[in-house]
């Protein structure tokens, strides 16, 4: 049908009365007929506007193929000052190297489209976008002829040549609309409203655009097949926006930086307060580093606090030539940790900062000197270590309503030795819940660490001759295996947003797993103190997340107060439209 359709197309247009459609010779615009749209433009739309810069939408999945063409919708004040991203993947700071898979499609400063591929620019000056009326824009890519040729309303604008290699997404962060994945405040939200978005395999040519620009709502896997990557349309006031190809990667609304009042979820019987990277205020805000032993104080009874669970980088070292720095920074964290002494029970592993990976890379002296197995052995709680003296890889055990835990805490990437004992412990418990932290675990997309990924712990250690584990490894040949395994925390990649995934074990379990590392976010909005509050109803079988600013007493970005249900894992999460409401993942 599809086919049909493209061949009766050119026979129908001197009867349709249509003009001004350009095809491509040498690079020179031919005037030919054109398809009007099925409506006014302006009255297709009413489309998403991230104005405010709070808004953006990401997709559930990375991508694995190629743009070749990309066509989007959009209107833009004719007063726009700043770059306007319509739709990327760009960070500054990736734990997924970014600067090898990422691509932006945005609207610059003097209103001309640019499109950043794998670190080289391609700006097409020949059309302003800041103009105030809906305008469809088409990108197209021809790998062959090494061009760039951007459409408007299916006019042909300009051809650049530009040699690029292919880019699968798949290795970076996940797309995002509205904006792109970078963190904290230098961000460029799209400033204008966006009706919708496509994306394709192949490279279109001037009727496919015209064809598209006439009706985008038409678009979808059954009109356009499996060349069509994602496509959505965009009206407001929508947390979910439905992705009408093939591959079903939705778009999700998400927020950048926006604190917002008030608790989401209902009081829980119990609670763990899960801390990720506080390297920052280490360093730099000794007072905000205290915050997380006082709350935790002041909060014990009132959410039945169980523990506070950190999960390394307690310190910003790694270099023996600042080493008396370091120190001090050590100094800093025990003290501040050392509140809870007889209070609050709390729980630490060591993450690559808190190594001096200069000289013997697998070097805890420091870690060990302030937080010795003299002191922490004693506690009630301390179950055992690997190494006695040592306290890089530790137990604990906990007992709440009946339910008998048992925490792991485990050095990052830990030797196969280690990682024995571990399983043996486990299986010692085998009626324990049980809950692993450890430092670097899942990366900002969610994804596991897989042995020559940059920043696993293969990246810091084995390449330097030392034994360690990705985290690949670390879970199909131990963590896996084990029927109780509860609950995996890590922290180690950046991100303002929580990076959740369930895995499967061998025995047929689920396993709840969460990233938590708010170190960028923290530097970029005046080192405030992050916590994430993991709260537990057993009569509903419910965990809910809060995270929020300790010092603002406010939750922190609607995508990070999550609720699960642990025994069929469904996962929700906050709505932006819809205050006090949640959106199914």
């Amino acid at each position: 049908m599809k086919k049909r359709l493209l061949l009766i197309i050119p026979f129908l247009l001197p009867l349709l009365g249509c003009n001004n459609i350009q095809k491509i010779k040498d690079n020179v615009p031919i005037k030919e007929e054109t398809i009007e749209p099925v409506l006014p433009f302006d009255e297709a739309y009413n489309g998403t506007d991230f104005t405010s810069g709070e808004l953006a939408y990401i997709l559930d999945k990375g991508i694995f193929d190629t743009i070749n063409t990309f066509e989007a919708s959009i209107r833009m004040p004719k007063d726009v000052k700043e770059r306007s991203i319509i739709f990327g993947n760009y960070c500054y700071y990736n734990d997924i190297s970014s600067n090898n898979y990422s691509c932006n499609f945005e609207i610059n400063i003097d209103g001309h489209l640019r499109v950043y591929w794998k670190q080289q620019d391609i700006v097409f000056n020949n059309y302003n976008f800041f103009n105030n009326t809906w305008t469809h824009l088409a990108v197209v890519r021809n790998k062959g002829e090494q061009t760039f040729t951007l459409y408007v309303n299916g006019e042909l604008i300009q051809t650049l040549s530009k040699s690029v290699s292919d880019l699968p997404f798949s290795g970076g962060f996940r797309m995002r609309i509205g904006g792109d994945a970078r963190e904290g405040s230098r961000k460029y939200p799209f400033q204008g409203e966006i009706g919708s978005i496509s994306a394709y395999k192949t490279t279109h040519t001037q009727l496919q655009i015209m064809e598209d620009y006439s009706d985008v709502r038409d678009i979808s896997y059954a009109t356009r097949g499996l060349d069509l990557i994602f496509h959505t349309v965009l009206s407001n006031h929508e947390d979910i926006l439905i992705d009408t190809s093939n591959n079903s990667n939705h778009a999700r609304a998400m927020t950048n930086d926006y604190y917002f009042e008030g608790e989401l979820y209902d009081s829980a019987d119990y609670s763990f307060g899960v801390v990720g990277d506080t390297q920052v205020l280490t360093e730099f805000n000794k007072s905000a580093i205290s915050t997380y032993a006082d709350w935790a104080i002041n909060n014990k009874e009132e959410k039945n606090l169980q523990a506070m669970l950190f999960m390394g980088d307690l310190t910003n070292g790694t270099s023996s030539t600042e080493e008396p720095k370091w120190e001090k920074m050590w100094q800093t964290v025990s003290t501040e940790m050392s509140k809870m002494d007889d209070k609050v029970p709390y729980i630490f592993v060591p993450g690559n900062h808190d190594y001096l990976l200069d000289s013997n890379y697998r070097d805890l002296t420091m870690f060990n000197k302030y937080f010795p197995y003299s002191k922490y052995s004693k506690n009630s709680y301390f179950g055992g270590a690997y190494e006695e003296g040592q306290t890089q890889n530790t137990y604990y055990t906990f007992e709440v309503m009946g339910i008998k835990y048992l925490i792991m805490a485990m050095e990052f990437g830990p030797e196969k030795a280690v990682l024995d004992w571990m399983d043996q412990v486990i299986e010692d418990h085998s009626d324990y819940r049980v809950i692993m932290i450890t430092h670097g675990f899942l990366n900002t997309n969610g994804e596991m660490y897989s042995e020559d990924t940059y920043l696993s712990a293969n990246w810091y250690f084995s390449r330097h001759g030392y034994e360690s584990t990705s985290s690949v490894q670390f879970w199909n040949d131990h963590l896996s295996k084990h029927k109780n395994l509860f609950m995996i925390l890590c922290g180690h990649s950046v991100g303002e947003s929580i990076a959740w995934k369930m895995l499967k074990g061998d025995k047929g379990n689920t396993v709840m797993t969460f990233r938590l590392d708010p170190s960028y976010v923290i530097a970029s909005l005046g080192f405030d103190p992050i916590l994430g509050l993991f709260n537990f109803n057993e009569s509903k079988k419910e965990m809910t997340i809060n995270y929020f600013s300790m010092e603002k007493n406010l939750c922190y970005n609607v995508q990070n107060q999550i609720r699960v249900n642990f025994e069929t894992f469904d996962v929700k999460t906050g709505s932006y439209f819809h205050p006090n409401k949640e959106i199914a993942r």
